[in-house]
């Protein structure tokens, strides 16, 4: 995974967390196992099994969050030896517009099982410069193996709105943009066969921001939302490549006098929903790309570090971590202080990286660990 990443479960240990939050890394290192390859068409033919997926996985084993077992052993839930039918139902409406959004903004595909029902449910948020096409094979594979999994386009920005707008108010709309698309999924899970009681968020980059967000706080859809409500609560939460502390943006003294803004941007201060929610932490081996690595000046106190996070030393927890030891911080250095705020916050935190993967391209075996986490068949 990577000596960058250690260092956040080693400072948990340090710190007296409990033993569960850190003790899958020294499983892992003693359970390591040879790589192997990871045909991505055995999800088709159903034959997911540990034999195959985990060896591909340990290969990174000496520093990952894993949950599956040795060689051999079957991983839970076992997937379906024979795939299911599915079945695509496209441009479902999920809120009537908005003056902020634009069009496709509002429109979502379900891609369930043809057949049964009760289905856990999974909802998938793509990245801002993205559509619901972007995860639609994910889709695809996911029902086959008993998902009704629920895709929205989502947070396509008005321009003349962006450039009257402050970042606050972006990420406070994506937060509300999110849970209308959550909000819409638990209200209508039956309706495609699925179960509203057990619901997996699913997030990439700004996406992963937003699943957070709408599964962790007590955020409400906006006006234009279908369904105002109850939001439902979710069992998991997968995130790959999310920006923990929004480090695109450029927080200043301004922002720094809006500690609601700031707080609304940062799942792991919300604690509310904490029972029973598992956290994926996942990350790319992530080239310089959108702003990243995002440079830090020499004395970090007087940067964007110390504004972000008003109640917290930051600043003194990311040199700890040494995520500021070459004056940048990059993505993976972001997912590595995301697992850490998470446990230190009490979430069930699971921390791993995608293999040979980056940012926009993902390995087969990055994808197979992605598809894993979401199934629920990488955890212990």
């Amino acid at each position: 995974m990577g000596e960058e990443l250690t260092r956040s479960l080693q400072m948990l240990a340090e710190r007296g967390a409990p033993r569960g939050a850190v003790a899958v890394l020294e499983d892992a290192r003693s359970e390591a196992g040879a790589n192997s390859a990871f045909d991505r068409s055995t999800w088709r033919r159903g034959l997911v099994v540990a034999a195959a997926t985990a060896a591909a996985i340990l290969v990174l084993a000496s520093a990952a969050l894993l949950a599956t077992r040795s060689t051999g052993q079957q991983l839970l839930p076992p997937a379906l030896e024979v795939p299911l039918q599915t079945q695509v139902i496209e441009g479902v409406l999920f809120h009537q517009g908005d003056g902020r959004l634009d069009a496709p903004s509002g429109e979502m595909d379900v891609v369930a099982p043809t057949e049964g029902s009760n289905w856990p449910v999974v909802v998938m948020f793509h990245t801002l410069d993205e559509t619901k096409a972007a995860h639609y094979e994910d889709a695809l594979l996911l029902a086959e193996q008993g998902r009704v999994v629920f895709l929205p386009t989502w947070m396509n920005l008005n321009p003349d709105w962006m450039a009257e707008s402050s970042a606050g108010d972006m990420w406070d709309l994506m937060t509300q943009e999110a849970t209308c698309a959550l909000a819409f999924a638990g209200a209508h899970a039956a309706d495609y066969g699925g179960d509203p009681k057990r619901i997996t968020l699913f997030g990439h980059s700004a996406g992963g921001n937003g699943a957070l967000m709408a599964g962790l706080t007590d955020a409400v859809p906006h006006e234009a939302c279908l369904e105002s409500g109850p939001v439902p609560a979710v069992q998991r939460i997968v995130t790959v490549d999310a920006d923990w502390l929004a480090a695109t943006t450029d927080w200043d003294d301004d922002l720094a006098d809006q500690p609601d803004a700031l707080y609304a941007i940062t799942p792991y201060r919300h604690s509310s929903a904490v029972a029973g929610i598992t956290i994926h932490v996942l990350a790319t081996d992530d080239p310089p790309i959108l702003g990243y690595p995002r440079e830090v000046p020499d004395d970090p106190t007087q940067s964007w570090l110390a504004y972000r996070h008003p109640d917290v030393d930051l600043v003194a927890d990311l040199q700890a971590l040494g995520y500021l030891d070459d004056g940048a911080i990059s993505l993976k250095e972001l997912a590595g202080y995301g697992h850490f705020a998470m446990t230190q916050s009490g979430y069930r935190a699971f921390l791993d990286v995608l293999p040979d993967s980056s940012f926009r391209n993902w390995s087969v075996a990055g994808e197979a660990l992605v598809l894993e986490t979401v199934l629920g068949n990488a955890e212990r």
